[in-house]
C-alpha cells in the first residue's frame, strides 16, 4: 500500500499509518520499524494504539523519496507499507 505526500525542502513532518481497521479485537503492535531512503533524515518514531508514525526532515527539489514501515503484532502478524514523499519547492 502506497500513499503519496507532498514535503516542502527543509520541512520537519510526522508521517504514518493507521492500522487500527487492519488489526484484529485484542491484537496490538509490538514493534514498528521505519526505513528511509538516503536524503531525509527519519526520528521521533511513535505508536500510538494502531497508530504509528515517524518525524521526516528535509529532502531536496524535484526528488522521490520512500519511507517504508514495517509492524509487528501481537498475534504475530507482520505488514509493510510505504509513503512516497515528492519533495517540492514551495
Amino acid at each position: 500500500m502506497n500513499i503519496e505526500f507532498e514535503h516542502a525542502i527543509g520541512a520537519s513532518l510526522h508521517y504514518g499509518f493507521d492500522y487500527t481497521k487492519w488489526l484484529a479485537v485484542g491484537e496490538t503492535i509490538v514493534t514498528s520499524t521505519w526505513v528511509g531512503t538516503t536524503g531525509v533524515t527519519l526520528s521521533d518514531e511513535q505508536v500510538n494504539g494502531g497508530v504509528v508514525s515517524v518525524l521526516a526532515t528535509g529532502g531536496e527539489a524535484n526528488t522521490i523519496y520512500y519511507l517504508t514501515n514495517t509492524i509487528v503484532t501481537s498475534a504475530p502478524h507482520t505488514d509493510s507499507r510505504t509513503l512516497v514523499l515528492s519533495c517540492k519547492r514551495r
